[in-house]
C-alpha cells in the first residue's frame, strides 16, 4: 500500500490546530443546513469535501440518501472507519465534473482548498438539483495564512460567480458563527452562501 504523505501531513496539521476531526464552525453549519432541509428527508445529499464524514452522517442518520467525496485519502479512511455503511468516494471536483446530480450539494469549508475555484464552482452548481450550500472563509477578513488554503474568496467574488450562473439565485448569506444573515462588506470570518436553483 502506498501512503499519501501529503495527506497525512494535512491531517496532522488539522488535528494539531483543532484537536478534532471536525472544525466546530463546520458542526454548526451542518446542523443549520439539516434544520433547513429536515422537511426534505429522503432527498439526496452530496457533500463535497466531506473530510471525516461527521457532518454528512447527520443527514444519513435521519433518512437522507448521502454520498461524501474528498481528495484527502486519510480523511476518507477515517470516514469509512466511522461510517462504513455510507458511500465515500475520492474525487476532485475542481478537476472534473460529477457524473450525477443530487438534490442538495454541500461544500463546507472546502472551497478554499480547491485549485481551480471557478471550475469547481461550475461543477458544484451542475451537481446541485435544488440547492448548493457553500461555506468558505471571508477573504477580506483573513488572516489568510493557512498553508492548506489555495485562495480565500472575497464576498464580491462569490456574488459575481452566482450572478454569472443564470439558473441560480443567491438567496442568503449567513455568518457561520452566528448563523444570522449578513450583507456585503461584512466582517464575518466565515460565510455560508445559500444558492438555489431557479424554479422553471
Amino acid at each position: 500500500m502506498v501512503i499519501d504523505t501529503e495527506a497525512v501531513a494535512r491531517l496532522i496539521y488539522w488535528l494539531g490546530h483543532t484537536g478534532s476531526v471536525q472544525y466546530p464552525g463546520s458542526a454548526r453549519t451542518y446542523s443549520y443546513i439539516l434544520g433547513q432541509e429536515i422537511d426534505h428527508v429522503g432527498d439526496s445529499v452530496l457533500d463535497v469535501g466531506c473530510s471525516t464524514g461527521i457532518g454528512l452522517a447527520k443527514f444519513a442518520q435521519v433518512g437522507f440518501h448521502t454520498m461524501g467525496i474528498d481528495v484527502d485519502f486519510c480523511a476518507l479512511q477515517i470516514a469509512r472507519g466511522f461510517y462504513p455503511w455510507l458511500d465515500w468516494v475520492m474525487f476532485d471536483v475542481s478537476r472534473a465534473p460529477l457524473n450525477q446530480a443530487s438534490d442538495i450539494v454541500i461544500s463546507c469549508e472546502s472551497f478554499e482548498h480547491m485549485e481551480d475555484q471557478d471550475m469547481a464552482f461550475q461543477h458544484l452548481l451542475a451537481a446541485a438539483g435544488r440547492v448548493l450550500y457553500l461555506a468558505a472563509p471571508n477573504g477580506a477578513v483573513g488572516p489568510g495564512n493557512n498553508p492548506l488554503h489555495t485562495h480565500e474568496p472575497l464576498v464580491e467574488e462569490m456574488i459575481a460567480r452566482v450572478a454569472g450562473a443564470e439558473d441560480f439565485n443567491l438567496t442568503a448569506m449567513l455568518s457561520t458563527t452566528t448563523l444570522r444573515p449578513i450583507l456585503p462588506g461584512t466582517d464575518a470570518a466565515d460565510i455560508l452562501y445559500v444558492i438555489e436553483r431557479k424554479s422553471k
